[in-house]
């Protein structure tokens, strides 16, 4: 749990302050054309596979449920941080953010505040 609540703090806190970043991350899991840009993302969605503790050269190691539940939450995250802006201000967003990401992986009850800042 702790893994988890300190990776979607980073994503979140990072997806918020660059939202560029946010559309490469995005991109890294959505491009998957086998082309050159494609085969370049490929470091940028193992790291981000790799800090929720899923291995992308052996994905199928990690049931079907985590790496689904991973790629909501992660999907939530970037999501909201790209399109809060007309609502909400990035610190009034990011507790959202957070406590989606959290229910999207499964745990229950509120995000590890101690954890997440």
């Amino acid at each position: 749990e702790t893994r988890d609540a300190a990776a979607l703090a980073g994503i979140a806190d990072l997806a918020l302050v660059r939202p560029g970043w946010a559309e490469l991350a995005l991109a890294a899991f959505t491009l998957r054309r086998g082309d050159d840009v494609g085969v370049r993302l490929e470091p940028v969605a193992a790291t981000l596979l790799d800090v929720f503790g899923i291995d992308m050269a052996d994905a199928t190691a990690t049931p079907l449920d985590r790496r689904a539940r991973v790629s909501g939450a992660f999907g939530a995250i970037v999501m909201l941080a790209l399109t809060y802006e007309t609502e909400a201000s990035a610190a009034e967003a990011r507790p959202h953010m957070l406590q989606i990401g959290w229910d999207a992986l499964g745990h229950d009850g509120p995000v590890p505040l101690g954890v997440v800042g």
